[in-house]
Protein backbone atom coordinates (compact mmCIF):
# COMPACT_ATOMS: atom_id res chain seq x y z
CA UNK A 1 0.00 0.00 0.00
CA UNK A 2 3.04 2.75 0.67
CA UNK A 3 4.35 1.92 -2.74
CA UNK A 4 1.18 2.64 -4.70
CA UNK A 5 -1.20 -0.32 -4.26
CA UNK A 6 -4.45 0.19 -5.78
CA UNK A 7 -6.93 -2.07 -3.39
CA UNK A 8 -10.47 -3.69 -4.93
CA UNK A 9 -13.15 -1.92 -3.28
CA UNK A 10 -13.84 -5.31 -1.13
CA UNK A 11 -9.99 -5.44 0.15
CA UNK A 12 -10.77 -1.39 0.51
CA UNK A 13 -13.42 -2.84 2.89
CA UNK A 14 -11.55 -4.58 4.70
CA UNK A 15 -8.24 -3.15 5.25
CA UNK A 16 -10.49 0.25 6.59
CA UNK A 17 -12.30 -2.29 8.96
CA UNK A 18 -9.11 -3.71 10.21
CA UNK A 19 -7.60 -0.26 10.62
CA UNK A 20 -4.77 -0.90 8.30
CA UNK A 21 -6.00 2.26 6.50
CA UNK A 22 -6.16 4.02 9.88
CA UNK A 23 -2.74 3.19 10.67
CA UNK A 24 -1.18 4.09 6.93
CA UNK A 25 -2.99 7.57 7.59
CA UNK A 26 -1.38 8.08 11.12
CA UNK A 27 2.11 6.99 9.47
CA UNK A 28 2.14 9.90 6.82
CA UNK A 29 1.40 12.07 9.70
CA UNK A 30 4.55 10.77 11.63
CA UNK A 31 6.86 11.20 7.91
CA UNK A 32 5.34 15.05 7.16
CA UNK A 33 6.25 15.69 11.09
CA UNK A 34 2.87 16.39 12.44
CA UNK A 35 3.48 14.00 15.75
CA UNK A 36 6.10 10.84 16.47
CA UNK A 37 5.23 7.79 15.67
CA UNK A 38 4.85 6.28 19.49
CA UNK A 39 1.99 9.06 19.45
CA UNK A 40 0.96 7.83 16.56
CA UNK A 41 0.78 4.02 17.48
CA UNK A 42 -0.65 5.36 20.67
CA UNK A 43 -3.67 7.32 18.72
CA UNK A 44 -4.11 3.44 16.91
CA UNK A 45 -4.22 1.91 20.17
CA UNK A 46 -7.23 3.78 21.28
CA UNK A 47 -9.23 3.77 17.93
CA UNK A 48 -8.96 -0.07 18.16
CA UNK A 49 -10.04 -0.45 21.05
CA UNK A 50 -12.86 2.12 20.26
CA UNK A 51 -13.80 0.34 17.15
CA UNK A 52 -14.25 -3.23 19.36
CA UNK A 53 -16.11 -1.53 21.87
CA UNK A 54 -18.44 -0.83 18.57
CA UNK A 55 -18.50 -4.29 16.68
CA UNK A 56 -19.14 -6.38 20.23
CA UNK A 57 -22.11 -4.10 21.05
CA UNK A 58 -23.74 -4.20 17.67
CA UNK A 59 -23.19 -8.21 17.50
CA UNK A 60 -24.87 -8.32 21.24
CA UNK A 61 -27.74 -5.92 19.73
CA UNK A 62 -28.01 -8.57 16.72
CA UNK A 63 -27.69 -11.20 18.77
CA UNK A 64 -30.87 -9.78 21.15
CA UNK A 65 -32.61 -8.45 18.37
CA UNK A 66 -32.90 -12.59 16.91
CA UNK A 67 -33.82 -13.85 20.21
CA UNK A 68 -36.25 -11.32 21.64
CA UNK A 69 -38.64 -11.67 18.07
CA UNK A 70 -39.27 -14.77 17.60
CA UNK A 71 -41.10 -15.40 14.25
CA UNK A 72 -44.20 -17.45 14.25
CA UNK A 73 -45.87 -17.88 11.01
CA UNK A 74 -49.55 -19.34 11.06
CA UNK A 75 -50.17 -22.17 8.80
CA UNK A 76 -52.97 -21.62 6.27
CA UNK A 77 -55.13 -24.43 5.38
CA UNK A 78 -54.43 -25.52 1.59
CA UNK A 79 -57.62 -25.53 -0.63
CA UNK A 80 -59.30 -29.01 -1.00
CA UNK A 81 -58.81 -30.74 -4.22
CA UNK A 82 -61.11 -31.87 -6.35
CA UNK A 83 -62.57 -34.95 -6.13
CA UNK A 84 -62.51 -35.97 -10.28
CA UNK A 85 -59.85 -34.95 -11.97
CA UNK A 86 -61.10 -33.44 -15.52
CA UNK A 87 -61.87 -35.37 -18.55
CA UNK A 88 -59.28 -34.95 -21.39
CA UNK A 89 -61.59 -34.72 -23.83
CA UNK A 90 -63.31 -31.64 -21.98
CA UNK A 91 -62.56 -28.04 -22.63
CA UNK A 92 -61.61 -26.31 -19.20
CA UNK A 93 -63.11 -22.63 -19.51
Amino acid sequence: MQKGAQPTDTVRRILSFKGVLYLKHLLRGVKLGLFDEPTAYKKFEQWQADHEQKVSARRESQKKARVAAPVVRKVEEAPAAPAEPAAEGEAEA
